[in-house]
């Protein structure tokens, strides 16, 4: 049942380390079309308030949006940490129970 929950332990790492690349992947290409966005409307002032003001709504959900994103990131962070945390308890179980035996 040990060795089970170790590799169920260890497959849900992987899963959350690849995930941990991905979410940073995806948060760099949202500061590149940020930086983008900012450059083009640079230029073109009054644009660009027009279209803050038109889609205020909508620049407010995306603001919560990246919020609520940020959040699951650190949320997945901790998760990381834990299962590290109890793969280590583990592995230390195993160690002091084949010494003793």
């Amino acid at each position: 049942m040990n060795k089970n929950f170790k590799y169920i332990l260890e497959e849900r790492l992987q899963y959350m380390l690849v995930w941990q690349r991905e979410c940073l992947e995806y948060f760099e290409h949202q500061q590149i079309s940020e930086k983008a966005k900012f450059k083009y409307y640079q230029e073109r002032r009054i644009e660009s308030l027009f279209f803050k003001i038109y889609f205020l709504p909508l620049i407010i959900l995306k603001f919560l949006k990246k919020q609520k994103q940020k959040r699951r990131y650190l949320k997945g962070l901790t998760e990381i940490e834990v299962i590290k945390e109890e793969l280590y308890k583990i592995n230390n179980i195993k160690k002091i129970g084949g010494n003793n035996e």
